[in-house]
């Protein structure tokens, strides 16, 4: 009576085989889902950056508006209301670069959890578990 089960070589082959078709599919699905990731990201950054300029021409009509009322009220020269309104915008401005400058520190961009991940997973293969 013949053996119909495959021998562990090729068990083994198969194994591999489907091993590296399964990689294969995986690395192409991160592939696709990463592309169409990127291109969302891309067209929000475009609306963003259009959005940004309609509100900072916004903000430069505003800012006229507030200089006008402020030299029609305090009965100020438009140069005195424009030098008020200006250094406060600047150190509003000054403070958000600040705060920015202290997010993007590469202490807080450090990936911890991941880089922990990753250690814990090198212990794990080197002790064989």
């Amino acid at each position: 009576m013949a053996d119909d089960r495959p021998s562990t070589p090729t068990l083994i082959g198969d194994a591999l085989r489907q091993a590296t078709g399964l990689v294969s599919a995986e690395l192409q699905l991160a592939r696709l889902e990463a592309t169409e990731k990127l291109t969302l990201v891309v067209v929000s950054l475009v609306s963003l950056i259009v959005a940004a300029i309609f509100i900072i021409v916004a903000l430069v009509f505003l800012l006229t508006g507030l200089v006008g009322l402020l030299a029609h009220l305090l009965k100020w020269a438009d140069w005195q209301a424009s030098l008020l309104v200006g250094g406060v915008v600047a150190v509003i401005a000054l403070i958000a670069v600040v705060l920015a400058a202290l997010n993007l520190s590469a202490a807080r961009l450090k990936p911890k959890r991941t880089i922990k991940q990753v250690q814990k997973a090198g212990e794990i293969v080197r002790s064989g578990r």
